[in-house]
């Protein structure tokens, strides 16, 4: 997607940013998954929309929670014209509790419990909530080590960074502290920090592969080490052209890569 973000020559000096999705959800899973992904999509949107009109003809006495739960189904539904809110977990979660709700509006069912699906739904429950408070704790370490770094405090705010990316190896996480680690370089000029930088820089660009800012960081610091290494280092200069000529082809209106 990367590669068609500006059709319009220029644009990027207007906007500033590179944009690094479609902005629209229908558009960005035919990016991801393509046309049978897409069409796929579209089918369940499809029989969700029958299952309403087939509910709605009848007098059911869950026609309130229709009346409460088809606007709140549109509403995302419709959003996701406008973003990509499909990709946020919250929010496709209750996108499936609401359409499985609405999937059994009207029916008469009891279910059976059997002690195999009892073990095996506390253990899939179990699994879903570790793997949430994961999420949110790299979240909460993360926020602590922007506050950290706010105040000044390099140490504390790289070892916050760090515990966050070990619990979610976001490319988000691993560029912010690619960065605290570029910076404690320049204050220390301790190599083992331009090390680091490298190392969580090819992380975020394997993580990310179209993501041509993470190899123009990646530049910078094989560039760094081709000014400030003895020997043999035009290795470092050949790697760091090929990444900024991989970021021009992703990005070829990122007037930085020129």
């Amino acid at each position: 997607f990367l590669k068609y973000n500006f059709p319009e020559k220029g644009a990027v000096s207007r906007f500033g940013k590179a944009p690094v999705d479609a902005h629209n959800e229908y558009l960005q899973i035919l990016c991801e998954l393509g046309v049978l992904g897409l069409a796929a999509t579209l089918w369940l949107l499809v029989m969700l929309g029958r299952a309403v009109y087939k509910y709605y003809r009848k007098d059911i006495q869950e026609k309130i929670i229709l009346m409460g739960l088809v606007p709140a189904l549109a509403a995302v539904l419709i959003q996701a014209f406008l973003d990509i809110n499909f990709h946020f977990p919250s929010i496709f979660i209750s996108l499936v509790l609401g359409a499985a709700l609405l999937a059994e509006t009207g029916k008469k069912f009891r279910l059976k419990w059997k002690k195999g699906y009892t073990v095996f739904a506390a253990v899939f429950l179990l699994i879903m909530a570790l793997n949430v408070l994961r999420v949110y704790a790299a979240f909460y370490l993360y926020r602590e080590g922007n506050s950290r770094f706010g105040e000044g405090e390099l140490g504390p705010a790289i070892s916050f960074y760090e515990m966050a990316a070990a619990l979610d190896s976001s490319d988000v996480y691993l560029r912010d502290l690619g960065g605290l680690y570029s910076l404690a370089y320049r204050q220390t000029r301790d190599r083992k920090w331009l090390e680091k930088e490298e190392e969580k820089f090819r992380k975020a660009a394997a993580l990310a592969p179209l993501n041509s800012l993470y190899r123009e960081f990646l530049s910078e610091v094989l560039l760094e080490k081709y000014y400030n290494s003895a020997g043999t280092r035009g290795e470092y200069l050949a790697e760091s052209i090929s990444l900024l000529q991989q970021a021009l082809s992703l990005n070829p209106y990122n007037v930085f890569f020129h």
